[in-house]
């Protein structure tokens, strides 16, 4: 993929703000009209190298990327917060499952940071982490589980 990517900033220099992949999906943020970027597409689509690629516009200034958001305020700033799709919300390990304490113990506190870290506004990070904890609790996720994951959490930033 890196001969691709290198091709992808190449052709893309002067119309190209930011280009990000994660596994097989790609992010571009670009500032040319929709027409250019699909005939942009097109091209890097016929490469020869089994890469093809399909577009999504921001609808309402909003546009999300895996478990991100992007919103675009009138100011023209970003606002980044946590996405869940719709068939992906609420679908976590339960806690009656068969998976080890320890392992959902490190699912729960990394994706609780992963949230936190995601958000640019506080009051939105606020409400992402409520909402993720609202959901866990429907798992069978307890509060007491959140204060015993929070004072591991804590104890592990003290080392």
């Amino acid at each position: 993929m890196n001969d691709w990517e290198r091709m992808v900033v190449e052709k893309g220099k002067d119309r190209l703000l930011l280009f990000c992949r994660y596994v097989d999906d790609c992010l571009g943020i670009w500032k040319v009209s929709r027409r250019t970027l699909d005939i942009f597409i097109k091209e890097l689509s016929d490469n020869g190298k089994g890469v093809f690629l399909q577009s999504e516009s921001e609808e309402n200034e909003v546009l999300n990327f895996l478990d991100i958001r992007f919103e675009k305020k009138k100011n023209g700033r970003f606002v980044i917060s946590w996405f869940q799709k719709k068939c992906a919300a609420r679908v976590f390990c339960h806690k009656r499952s068969d998976v080890d304490e320890i392992t959902k113990e490190n699912f729960i506190r990394n994706m609780e940071e992963r949230i936190e870290k995601i958000n640019t506004e506080e009051d939105q990070k606020k409400r992402d982490v409520e909402r993720f904890w609202e959901q866990l609790n429907e798992n069978g996720y307890m509060e007491d589980g959140r204060r015993m994951i929070r004072r591991r959490k804590w104890h592990k930033r003290k080392e």
